[in-house]
């Protein structure tokens, strides 16, 4: 904004009468104007981006609730795992723990360990419930959690229902649940 507002200083003086400015004049008074409308119309949004594009949608609380748990309770080298498999990286960043699959992590270049890791994944979710919990086990996941879960109890439980047969280490009071699948 300095070339701005010191704009009309810089002109050099002229022979001309003090009444006749000419079209230098209307060309820093137009260049002025635009940068104060400019500055005034994006200037709130100039820092952080119009809200459409922001990616960080508000975290629901029981999420925070359930990584929270999950980050108290926590050893090191713990892996944990969200039914969702956690596209943004939002329970294992706050939960601090060494995620299982990320749900973005396959593309056309992936290497032949993350495809095996892909469709070991995309089974265990597949598997009903109990059968779920098992191979969830044999995987090395000792946190598991999901939400927001319907607060409908159905049993026997639906193929995509997220729940598992055992009794959750926590719950929050808005539908999640972590439950821990190693001692």
């Amino acid at each position: 904004m300095w070339w701005l507002t010191t704009a009309p200083f810089l002109v050099p003086s002229s022979d001309r009468p003090q009444g006749r400015r000419g079209w230098g004049f209307a060309a820093v008074l137009l260049v002025l104007v635009v940068g104060c409308v400019a500055g005034f119309r994006l200037g709130p949004e100039i820092q952080r981006g119009p809200a459409k594009i922001d990616g960080r949608p508000a975290l629901p609380k029981g999420l925070v609730e359930a990584a929270a748990h999950i980050r108290q309770h926590a050893r090191p080298g713990d892996v944990c795992q969200g039914a969702d498999a956690d596209p943004g990286f939002r329970l294992t960043a706050l939960a601090a723990c060494t995620p299982y699959w990320i749900g973005f992590n396959l593309h056309p270049r992936s290497s032949a360990a993350v495809r095996v890791r892909a469709d070991e994944w995309q089974r265990m979710a597949a598997l009903p419930p109990p059968e779920r919990l098992e191979a969830l086990r044999l995987a090395g996941i000792r946190w598991y959690s999901a939400g927001p879960l319907s607060m409908v109890d159905g049993s026997p439980f639906a193929p995509d229902d997220p729940r598992l047969p055992m009794e959750p280490a926590f719950r929050s009071g808005d539908a999640y649940v972590v439950y821990q699948l190693l001692p």
